[in-house]
């Protein structure tokens, strides 16, 4: 049988049990959401650390983030402009070199 809605002027007497019918694919019977299983969402994984994973993203850790204080370490290499606390630091940065190299 197609799970569908009921028809409007059409459907007599089957409103309730097609409406049913309709939400008990995406409810549970106590009217909770039901949960998408993972390995229906095409990555193999049957647990979502597996999914993330194989879907290729990074962990909490591995990342930057926007508003937490954090360490970076490393040589970095920006294309564009960098500034900290409105100070652009590709200025501040040559202007310190200039001045390291000629002694001013």
């Amino acid at each position: 049988m197609t799970v569908r809605l009921p028809v409007v002027g059409a459907d007599y007497d089957q409103w309730g049990n097609l409406i049913n019918t309709f939400l008990e694919v995406s409810h549970n019977a106590d009217g909770t959401l039901q949960t998408v299983q993972i390995a229906s969402g095409g990555t193999g994984a049957i647990t979502a650390a597996a999914a993330l994973t194989n879907l290729g993203a990074a962990t909490d850790t591995a990342v930057v983030h926007l508003a937490s204080t954090e360490t970076i370490t490393g040589n970095k290499n920006f294309t564009g402009s960098v500034t900290q606390g409105g100070a652009n630091l590709s200025t501040v940065n040559a202007a310190v070199g200039m001045a390291l190299i000629f002694g001013t």
